[in-house]
């Protein structure tokens, strides 16, 4: 049996009083939205970063559950460096920071990206006062995966090595956030959050929850599941002259909010792309408004397609008045063209 020497030291956390510090350009990944639940990226050496959310949408006082984790997607043994290079401060899965682990989370209060988040002080998820956290976590020299799995050999200073075996998974709960003192403890207020996870390699996600107060029936109505503050958002998109000059008597209808992205498709066997850092997307059938929701749309072919992109202000905002309409010809049968903007 290895014989591993835990040597402790006493630590004070006290609320955070640093801010994050980006290091890395705008990912290659799609942005995600409210309403996503899990992403994943590449990182270094064939493993796979990934978070995923229980819930996307909660209430005042309900628990939300975050999972962070690093898998090896080779399907041989894994003998990764580490690196120490981490994308944001602040990261970690419990009071102590990562501990054993190559990778942590955070979270920031407010809509945000890896552009705008820079500066923005991360809440305090774990009670300030002193822990009691393992020494070897600065002394880790390499991760050894096993083929097509999580599980991973902590290399470090232990003798003989490895230290330990473990599952580079971990599962943070959290319903709110502390202050300055040992009482001052509040519930997530209404509004969204962002999650951010990022590894020891560099590499970092987000994902998105929101906080609603009361009933959780979204803007546009019982049966469609959009986040409120979707639907807020195209509610405002759709009074704006730049897409009311848009629509040529068309009656349009929200199809969905998607990730930000370029993408590439096809649809009544023709190819598309979507405009870059689309964020909301429209569908018409005619000059008659459609009441239904996505997946209930009707079966008669989409005559106008619209992509809005909002882009974001520095505090995180959305900024409609500098938005921009897109119209892809040709997308679907019977289709007319309403230009772009």
């Amino acid at each position: 049996m290895n014989s591993v020497l835990f040597v402790s030291v006493a630590i004070v956390l006290v609320a955070m009083t640093g801010v994050a510090a980006f290091t890395l350009p705008r990912s290659s990944n799609p942005l995600p939205f409210v309403g996503q639940k899990s992403i994943t990226t590449e990182s270094a050496g064939g493993l796979l970063l990934g978070l995923s959310l229980n819930e996307t949408t909660i209430a005042p006082g309900q628990t939300i559950s975050i999972t962070v984790y690093e898998r090896n997607t080779l399907q041989k043994t894994n003998n990764v460096s580490a690196s120490n290079t981490w994308p944001v401060s602040g990261l970690g899965v419990g009071p102590c920071g990562v501990t054993t682990m190559p990778m942590g989370i955070t979270v920031y209060q407010g809509n945000w990206s890896t552009l705008t988040i820079s500066g923005v002080q991360p809440l305090q998820l774990y009670k300030p006062g002193p822990y009691y956290c393992p020494a070897i976590m600065g002394g880790i020299r390499a991760y050894v995966f096993q083929p097509t799995s999580g599980e991973a050999q902590v290399i470090g200073p232990c003798s003989p090595n490895p230290c330990f075996s473990a599952n580079m998974s971990s599962t943070i709960d959290a319903k709110g956030f502390w202050g300055t003192s040992l009482i001052q403890f509040s519930d997530f207020t209404p509004g969204v959050y962002t999650v951010v996870a990022g590894d020891e390699w560099g590499s970092v996600v987000l994902l998105r929850f929101e906080v609603v107060s009361g009933s959780t029936t979204p803007v546009l109505g019982a049966t469609c599941n959009f986040p409120s503050y979707l639907a807020t958002l195209a509610a405002e998109v759709q009074t704006n002259q730049k897409f009311v000059s848009q629509q040529h008597g068309l009656s349009y209808a929200l199809a969905y909010g998607d990730n930000e992205s370029g993408t590439t498709g096809q649809a009544n066997g023709k190819p598309y792309s979507t405009p870059p850092d689309t964020a909301l997307t429209f569908y018409s059938y005619g000059a008659k408004p459609v009441s239904a929701c996505p997946g209930n749309f009707p079966s008669s072919p989409i005559v106008g397609v619209l992509w809005v992109h909002v882009p974001l202000s520095p505090n995180g905002s959305y900024n409609v008045d500098n938005m921009t309409v897109y119209f892809t010809p040709g997308l679907f049968a019977n289709s007319t063209s309403t230009g772009g903007s």
